[in-house]
């Protein structure tokens, strides 16, 4: 039996591209249980890299007060008069704290662009990191209609630098999308080795976990590389990012929260709060530092 297999890759809201594969079923192996493998003709092959499951654990509250606010877009804020850019802000250089903006402005696009799945039948993920630039990061890539039913690992898909992956974990239509930078990125200053995604949904449920890992250095070479959990909602998500070798002072966390009751979350350098989340969804410093 051959399905066929269509695979959406969106760098932006308008801007995507199609690549489709024939998914051919082989023979039943001994347990009975027929096995299936996605091939590209004329593409490369692609070292798929362990799953990362996202097997997220409880990982706790955004931080900082909740407050009303309207969604918003994924374009970063304006920072108004730049005659005279400050150094720093919020306790770090301003490159870094607006690569952290624009990183939780484009997960808010993703949110709102995943709003509504997940559904039987289609995966659906992203591929975000700070500091990455689109492409190859993609707020949001998805299968189109693809039930899973056996369990199957399909072969990776690459476009514009991003891969993609999907696994039918063969428990009901349950899926898990795998995202991937291949190669790495060089881009104004910032050095990104390795930058991976992986999307989980199980049948039933409502909400798609996911898990985030970075190996990054900034223009200023400080080690931003990071590890995040958290999930999409039918109606917003959450995320803690853990940064432990950016700062000299500890480990880096931010925290954000979107949802009907508005924005909340924080960046704690150590023990320290360092910005908050504003009503409009935006970091904003405390003027507290470690």
């Amino acid at each position: 039996m051959t399905r066929r297999f269509t695979l959406l890759f969106c760098a932006s809201i308008t801007a995507c591209a199609d690549v489709g594969v024939d998914l051919d079923s082989g023979p039943p192996d001994d347990a009975g249980e027929s096995s299936a493998v996605a091939t590209l003709d004329g593409g490369d092959d692609a070292d798929a890299a362990d799953d990362g499951g996202a097997e997220a654990d409880d990982v706790g509250e955004a931080t900082g007060g909740t407050t009303a606010g309207s969604g918003g877009g994924s374009e970063g804020s304006d920072d108004g008069d730049d005659t005279d850019t400050p150094e720093s802000t919020a306790c770090m250089p301003v490159v870094v704290f607006d690569a952290l903006q624009q990183h939780v402005h484009d997960l808010r696009t993703a949110s709102a662009l995943l709003s509504g799945h997940p559904l039987e039948g289609e995966a659906a993920g992203f591929l975000l990191a700070p500091g990455l630039p689109m492409p190859p990061a993609l707020p949001i890539a998805s299968t189109g209609t693809m039930p899973c039913t056996d369990a199957v690992t399909m072969a990776p898909l690459c476009d514009l630098g991003s891969c993609v992956q999907l696994e039918c974990t063969g428990l009901g239509g349950g899926w898990r999308l795998n995202l991937w930078i291949d190669p790495g990125v060089q881009s104004d200053g910032w050095s990104i080795e390795h930058a991976r995604v992986a999307v989980e949904w199980v049948d039933g449920t409502m909400t798609t976990p996911f898990r985030i890992t970075t190996r990054a250095l900034t223009p200023g070479r400080a080690d931003i590389s990071m590890t995040g959990e958290g999930e999409m909602q039918r109606d917003g998500f959450f995320v803690v990012e853990t940064f432990p070798a950016l700062f000299e002072p500890g480990p880096a966390t931010v925290a954000y929260a979107w949802g009907p009751g508005g924005y909340a979350g924080s960046i704690r350098i150590g023990e320290v709060v360092v910005a908050h989340v504003d009503a409009t969804g935006d970091l904003q410093p405390t003027g507290d530092c470690p």
